[in-house]
């Protein structure tokens, strides 16, 4: 975000960089003498930052947990949407905020941050732990704790130090002028989907709400929260209201756990079916170390199961620490996701390809028997079936190989 004051008008731009499909800006009228507030957001119709008819703004930065150190001994946030919306609703000054803030327990918002500004310049960051009023007349922030740096120069974030060289230059009033540093901003990364999804610059006395779209800074479209509120609450979806990006039309057609339901079904799916597989190869194992010569092969064949086994284990393992986790399909197998439960997991795939091909000597094994059981045959294929679509699925969204 950034935020300028500049004769006599402040504008504050913003970047919501997220992998999304579903960016949209909705207007809630004010009821029983409170205020109306522009929201934008992209998911839960959590209002990641917004307008009121105040001239007052916010958003919200995402920051890595640290220990809670939030006052337990005042009132807990148990809706977030619910505290923010009031927040919008009833304060008109960053003033009004920092009470706001100060009697609530904020530990909630442990992993995250929020900028407010409010019509008259001043701002104010608001950590879990933290609150801190300002009155420059530029200021910039990015994904980084202002409580725990003393020096903000020193931030090694490209886009953090491209803002701040570009407002050193000079800055007017307009716009247009905000516009352009949020796209000294702007990310456009390697990975499809992996960059900022919109832009909104609020212009805090005019109350006016200047949208880009998919880092897309040719085309701009412009609100007046007065006009929108005044017909009522409704939304509007982004990528209805713009023109076609073409950029954001692969991402809509690249399918996932996160934007498919049939996708996710697949998925879980998946996981039971070779969780229940991994069981009856185990026990058919069992048995014929007993004795009891359910697969009727060599020791040698009994153990030579084991890989796919293994390749079963990595895929069940994998699904709900990858596949259902959001940051892997923005940001892919590498980088910043080095929280992971199990040593190694970046490999896993590449691990679980090995083991799929070692999988294919017991089913060759026990083809070549007739004595074989045709239920063993039939899982065996099933369970190669199920390991080869996981494979392809993993080359699909670019987690094969780390």
């Amino acid at each position: 975000m950034c935020k300028i004051t500049s004769h006599g008008k402040t504008l504050v731009g913003n970047n919501e960089d997220a992998w999304a499909l579903n960016p949209r800006i909705w207007f809630e009228t004010g009821q029983n003498g409170h205020l109306g507030v522009a929201y934008v957001g992209h998911k839960d119709d959590f209002p990641q930052g917004g307008m009121n008819e105040a001239g007052l703004v916010y958003d919200a930065f995402s920051l890595t947990p640290h220990e809670r150190k939030g006052d337990r001994s005042k009132p807990h946030i148990s809706d977030p949407v619910a505290f923010l919306k009031t927040c919008m609703q009833t304060c008109k000054t960053v003033s009004e905020v920092k009470n706001y803030m100060e009697a609530h327990d904020r530990g909630y918002f442990n992993a995250g941050m929020f900028l407010f500004v409010d019509s008259s310049g001043n701002y104010l960051v608001m950590e879990s732990d933290s609150l801190m009023e300002g009155h420059d007349s530029t200021f910039a922030l990015v994904n980084f704790r202002l409580s725990e740096t003393p020096d903000p120069n020193e931030i090694q974030i490209s886009r953090y130090q491209k803002a701040l060289k570009y407002l050193a230059q000079g800055t007017d009033s307009s716009a247009k002028f905000c516009t352009s540093v949020m796209d000294t901003m702007a990310a456009c990364r390697g990975d499809l989907g992996d960059g900022t999804l919109y832009t909104v610059v609020w212009d805090l006395q005019e109350k006016g709400i200047h949208l880009n779209f998919y880092h897309d800074f040719s085309q701009t479209i412009s609100l007046s929260l007065n006009a929108e509120l005044a017909q009522g609450n409704h939304t509007l979806q982004m990528p209805e209201i713009f023109a076609k990006v073409p950029e954001f039309e692969r991402l809509k057609a690249y399918k996932t756990p996160m934007n498919s339901r049939f996708v996710q079904l697949l998925v879980v799916v998946e996981g039971i079916l070779l969780l229940l597989l991994s069981l009856y190869f185990g026990i058919q194992i069992l048995l014929s170390i007993f004795g009891k010569k359910t697969i009727k092969q060599s020791p040698a064949g009994v153990i030579a199961i084991l890989p796919l086994l293994v390749s079963n284990l990595l895929i069940i393992i994998l699904i709900p620490v990858l596949l259902l986790r959001e940051p892997i399909f923005y940001f892919g197998i590498k980088g910043s996701l080095a929280a992971y439960p199990f040593p190694g997991v970046k490999w896993y795939p590449l691990i679980t390809f090995f083991m799929t091909i070692l999988g294919l000597i017991p089913l060759l094994q026990i083809s070549r028997k007739k004595e074989s059981s045709r239920t063993i045959k039939i899982a065996l294929v099933l369970n190669l079936m199920l390991c080869l679509v996981a494979l392809a699925g993993f080359l699909y969204w670019g987690i094969f190989i780390p």
